[in-house]
């Protein structure tokens, strides 16, 4: 057909950095594995929905060209590259609950405390934004009940992906067995599924990278005085469809650019002016060195299934420390891995009687030489993505230590059977740490070392705790030789007041701790579980 015209596409095609190239369509799902049937997927579409069109082409395209897609309202604020470490990525944000039960017809009376109280927080954060300009800050101080009612999964506003990616074939074959009629099937649904299905095909960045604010607050970029992005938001995704009445209005070179206070009006105006958005130190902008620090004694297979899933992140620039003060040497376990090139560095101490388990972390980090430290304990398992998202959620120099608040827990009880399930650990979960060198040193303890660790960094107000979108990053393991007892993983069930209406129904009226909340996964939690046993869980 003939090439598009427009006042916007002519503005693009005269930006010196900018190509328009035109598709043919034919060519292009030819090209596509099961092209046909995708053709016929895409010609079934009605026009009128666009959304559900333009999802469908940007999988193709990514299919055959790679690259970082994005929509077109969302604002670039420092490069993409190297936001996974070169793996594929995505991002997730932070949406209402029953959004998506709402468009496919399956709402139901149960969804409405959480709807409700959706509703007051949109409210109260647009009256704030609207009347005083968010100097109630109602959205952040409502961010911290927003689980209530808030849910963190993937958009597809963003995608980064190298070509032929295995990632874009599942979205592409997956699509072929959606619905494009109901809202969403084709776009963050379809992204969802995917990634929570087969998290080893993309990394998902946290939203402070993509997303900082939720799609419903998205007026807060344009009239919120008080937002402040995190220092390491790499992009941010305004939400076009909700501002209809503004966008149109807006013009290069407009006198809104340095008059709005908003990040919105910020950013567009730093753009037009060509200046650097990126304001993370220069230090920051190479891929930083993680140090993973495990300290283990005598228990090599243990230990091995640790070295494995360090071998397996897909954060490239990192390095494994392993100091081992037992009589078992571990070489040979660890041969084949130095001679496959893996940056690792094995330590071994001769036992001293007062060097207890802090004191041989403490000797971890004086032999690493990363700007990160990560503790990377010999009998746990970790997720592909486990250090990728830590250092994505470190943003730059403003925080010392990132944590993990939810982890999965495994115990193979004589009681109880096999048991996994999600569980926290107050402020956050002490062996999820990832810190600075510099942040300070473990208490020479046998128990409990990490913990005050923690502590002592949370009192210097420089700690980052990533919530339930991380909570299968990591999962600890029970086997019966830990520094801890089977009661002490156990007792994640009910340490806090709210856990204990479901543990007691469980324990007491069902007779089976399965019965118990915490063991209802969603497929990123089950596919790590399943991916520890398929390991070999001891």
């Amino acid at each position: 057909g003939e090439p598009p015209v427009g006042s916007h596409l002519d503005a693009l095609r005269s930006m010196p950095a900018v190509r328009v190239h035109q598709v043919d369509l034919d060519e292009l799902f030819a090209g596509l594995p099961n092209g046909e049937g995708l053709q016929r997927l895409y010609e079934s579409i009605p026009a009128s929905a666009a959304s559900a069109r333009s999802n469908l082409l940007r999988y193709a395209l990514l299919w055959e060209r790679g690259g970082v897609y994005l929509d077109f309202d969302v604002v670039v604020r420092r490069p993409l590259a190297g936001l996974a470490g070169g793996r594929p990525f995505i991002g997730a944000e932070r949406v209402w609950k029953h959004d998506s039960a709402r468009v496919e017809g399956r709402w139901n009376a149960s969804m409405l405390p959480g709807t409700i109280g959706w509703s007051l927080a949109w409210a109260a954060v647009y009256a704030d934004c609207r009347i005083v300009g968010g100097r109630l800050r109602a959205g952040d101080r409502l961010a911290p009940w927003s689980q209530l009612w808030s849910v963190t999964q993937p958009n597809n506003a963003v995608i980064g992906v190298p070509p032929r990616s295995e990632f874009i074939a599942a979205l592409l074959e997956r699509a072929l067995e959606a619905d494009p009629t109901v809202r969403y099937a084709l776009g963050p649904t379809l992204v969802t599924e995917v990634s929570r299905s087969m998290p080893h095909t993309v990394t998902v960045l946290p939203p402070e990278i993509l997303y900082p604010v939720p799609p419903c607050e998205s007026i807060r970029f344009f009239r919120d005085e008080t937002l402040e992005l995190p220092l390491d938001t790499a992009a941010i995704h305004y939400v076009g469809s909700n501002h209809r009445h503004l966008l149109p209005g807006i013009a290069r070179n407009d006198r809104r650019f340095d008059s709005e206070p908003g990040v919105f009006w910020r950013l567009a105006g730093a753009v037009e002016r060509h200046e650097r958005l990126d304001p993370r130190p220069d230090r920051d902008a190479q891929l930083a060195l993680v140090s993973c620090l495990m300290v283990t004694r005598n228990r090599p297979q243990l230990a091995q299934r640790a070295v494995e899933c360090f071998v397996r992140q897909s954060y490239p620039n990192r390095e494994l420390v392993i100091v081992d003060d037992g009589e078992v040497d571990y070489s040979p376990m660890l041969a084949p891995y130095l001679r496959a090139g893996h940056r690792i560095e094995y330590v071994r101490r001769a036992p001293q009687h007062h060097l207890r388990l802090g004191g041989l972390r403490n000797a971890a980090i004086e032999a690493a030489s990363g700007d990160w430290c990560i503790q990377w304990d010999d009998d746990e398992w970790y997720h592909p993505d486990r250090i990728s998202m830590q250092v994505a959620s470190a943003h730059g120099a403003t925080v010392d230590a990132v944590a993990l608040k939810w982890t999965l827990m495994t115990v193979d009880s004589p009681v109880h059977g096999r048991l996994a399930y999600r569980a926290d650990a107050g402020i956050a979960t002490p062996g999820t740490i990832l810190h600075r060198p510099d942040a300070g040193r473990y208490p020479n303890l046998a128990q409990g070392e990490d913990s005050a660790f923690l502590r002592q960094i949370r009192r210097s107000g420089h700690l980052n705790v990533l919530g339930t979108e991380a909570s299968h990053l990591f999962v600890r393991v029970f086997h019966g030789t830990n520094t801890w007892d089977e009661s002490h993983f156990l007792a994640r069930l009910h340490r806090r007041a709210s856990d204990w209406p479901s543990y007691a129904a469980a324990r007491w009226w069902y007779g089976d701790l399965r019965r118990h909340r915490a063991f209802l996964l969603d497929e990123r939690e089950r596919a790590s579980i399943d991916a520890l046993f398929a390991a070999g869980a001891a």
